[in-house]
């Protein structure tokens, strides 16, 4: 077996995604690294800014948003640690282009 290293879900200092799991629209704080470890749905708007990165848990779920705005980080696994075998993250946006 492969030894995985430098796993984005395990640095220090990782913030847990907002609690619940529904939501309006939600921004990220700048500069924060943010863990999802659980399904969300997010009727409007995710926005990840520039300085902000959302890491993907080594968990299956699904993170459902009208939009996702990304200008900073959206991490998931690394080269040296990929998710484990059977693990599958779904994104599922239910805007329209108009919405972005």
């Amino acid at each position: 077996a492969t030894t995985r290293t430098s796993c984005p879900w395990d640095e220090t200092g990782l913030v847990p995604f907002p609690s619940g799991t529904s939501h309006v629209d939600v921004t990220l704080s700048t500069n924060t690294k943010v863990l999802l470890s659980s399904g969300t749905t997010i009727t409007g708007k995710l926005r990840v800014p520039a300085g902000a990165e959302l890491i993907f848990a080594d968990t299956s779920f699904e993170l459902v948003a009208r939009s996702i705005i990304l200008n900073g980080r959206l991490r998931v696994g690394s080269p040296t640690c990929r998710t484990s075998a059977g693990t599958q993250h779904t994104i599922t946006l239910t805007g329209s282009r108009s919405d972005a």
